[in-house]
């Protein structure tokens, strides 16, 4: 048999929905939080018993577009019948790839590496085994795979038989079960997982028939076997224990590949959280490495560390933030100088926010935003354009309530800010290009006489009448001004608002006679002055009007 063309999956996320007043008390769970996110292994390996002979699937990351990148497979025990391409794999996108390859090989010790550009960037162990090809229950037991040191040896049978509704044997041994399917097809549930198997039910319980002998991990810390309606994963730590919902795409095989970043061995058998009126609206369940999260608003992974532990303090998935609605994407932020930087961080979106940890080693802790200002610093929920993210920089707050107890803003790496209300929307302040945020800040913010920011800077290239040019921020009771000034070499930053914002409006912001402001309101005998390139603003005490000197 060859192999397959590629088959690339991918996860479908539900559409996100509000709870309030959906869900019922339900307990948090009690997750682990000591372990941090961790970067992904690159190539993953799976082997599988089936009918047809003994499936291997691969998967590997592609990160490096146009590099080059090949399976080596010069070390499985092909047989000579066996065709494979082992030449370039043709990939236009980054992101995780698959393949299935079914052996016709003698079992034993294998290796299969990935090289990109020519170059190994991992490379799996593996043993091969003899898994399948016994054409009923006594077959097996006179097999060399019954024999005392094999993985698969279950001891002598019992005697008990059970059959299933869809015509499958099961016969009782020592250390576990022999199944044949109604056509021959025999598997072997061993040790605790048999124990588990049996304790629901065996054939007529919710996880069916074996589809799979028992398969160790490479790396032997444990083993799985699959069935019509489940998998059990074991290991000396966790246990044996099913996976919840076999309809959602979980990892299969030997190292619960398709979990990102690495969901390890479940420990419980899941949780279910219920809607108000008793229904099933969601479940989560937890792993050695996290938590996994699925319901009608969304899914994901939690994993251990900094962002698990982030999201315990808002509630899990009954808090502020809701269901996880992805599991950790890298995200990107670099210097900024280069739309190609390596991914340093993880982005993990939920309903209603999302929460930002740097890699292992990173300079800031995890900090997590909200609604409208986490849409706006991800621009569109992109999940590889960073551009805006990264001039901004990474988060370096949690969204922080303003003075007036109406909006919210977040504090960001590279001199940066987001400001909310509900009357404004969310609007950046940055001080890139004319310290716009840094003289926001110091007025005082959405307390200052400026209010909230309800568009982003923008730049005025066209030389007024007095030769400037500079650049404007419109606030909710005022526009900021940045004016170059040639003799400092610098841009010099003023106000206006109050009475004098709609007087200087009506005859024409910087474009008019009186040109940019240059200088703050101060007070005078009798009112308030503001001086400007063609002149000065006076507001009067006793008429309370403002008057218009030109120079």
């Amino acid at each position: 048999m060859g192999r397959e063309g590629f088959v690339v999956r991918s996860r479908a996320v539900v559409g996100a929905v509000t709870l309030a007043g959906v869900l019922a008390a339900t307990a948090a769970p009690a997750h682990a939080v000591e372990r941090r996110p961790r970067a992904q292994d690159p190539l993953r390996v799976t082997v599988h018993c089936t009918e047809d002979g003994t499936e291997l699937e691969l998967q590997w990351r592609v990160d490096r577009l146009g590099t080059t990148y090949s399976l080596d497979t010069s070390a499985l025990p092909w047989t000579a019948d066996t065709v494979v391409d082992t030449g370039p794999l043709a990939v236009g996108t980054t992101g995780w790839q698959e393949d299935h390859w079914w052996l016709e090989s003698q079992a034993g010790p294998a290796r299969v590496a990935l090289r990109a550009g020519g170059e190994v960037v991992s490379e799996k162990q593996l043993d091969v085994p003899d898994c399948d090809g016994w054409p009923g229950i006594s077959a097996f037991a006179a097999s060399s795979a019954n024999q005392p040191g094999s993985p698969l040896a279950v001891g002598a049978l019992t005697g008990v038989v059970t059959r299933g509704p869809d015509g499958a044997t099961a016969a009782q041994a020592l250390d576990g079960d022999v199944v044949a399917e109604r056509d021959g097809t025999t598997h072997v549930v061993r040790g605790p997982v048999s124990q588990f198997w049996r304790a629901t039910g065996g054939l007529d319980g919710r996880l069916g028939t074996p589809t799979t002998s028992q398969v160790e991990n490479s790396d032997g810390t444990g083993f799985s076997t699959q069935f019509t309606s489940g998998a059990v994963w074991w290991s000396p730590a966790t246990g044996a224990h099913s996976l919840k919902n076999w309809s959602f795409p979980y990892g299969v095989g030997t190292e619960g590949t398709r979990w990102a970043p690495g969901l390890g061995f479940p420990t419980d058998d899941g949780t279910d959280v219920r809607a108000a009126d008793g229904s099933t609206f969601g479940w989560y369940q937890r792993f050695s490495e996290g938590v996994n999260y699925y319901s009608v608003a969304g899914a994901g992974f939690v994993a251990n560390g900094a962002v698990l532990a982030e999201y315990a303090e808002t509630g899990y998935e009954g808090g502020r933030l809701g269901w996880p609605v992805s599991s950790g994407e890298p995200f990107a932020y670099g210097d900024g100088s280069s739309a190609a930087e390596p991914y340093d961080s993880w982005r993990q979106r939920f309903q209603n926010g999302a929460i930002f940890s740097p890699f292992d080693g990173g300079p800031y802790p995890a900090h997590v935003l909200y609604g409208a200002i986490a849409a706006r610093y991800q621009g569109g929920n992109d999940r590889t354009d960073f551009r805006f993210a990264r001039a901004l920089g990474y988060p370096v707050s949690d969204e922080i309530a303003t003075a007036d107890g109406t909006g919210a803003y977040a504090v960001f790496a590279n001199q940066a800010g987001i400001y909310w209300s509900p009357a404004t929307g969310a609007h950046e302040v940055v001080d890139a290009g004319y310290g716009f945020n840094g003289y926001y800040a110091y007025r005082g913010g959405p307390s200052s006489r400026l209010g909230y920011p309800t568009a982003p800077q923008a730049a005025l290239t066209l030389a007024n009448r007095f030769g400037s040019t500079g650049a404007v921020q419109q606030f909710s009771k005022g526009n900021l001004y940045a004016r170059w000034d040639p003799a400092t070499r610098d841009h010099q930053r003023f106000s206006v608002t109050g009475a004098f914002y709609p007087a200087w409006a009506a005859r024409g912001w910087e474009g008019s006679d009186l040109g940019y402001p240059t200088s703050e309101e101060f007070s005078v005998i009798g009112g308030v002055r503001q001086t400007f390139e063609g002149g000065r603003l006076d507001w009067d005490y006793r008429t309370q009007r403002v008057t218009v000197t030109l120079t």
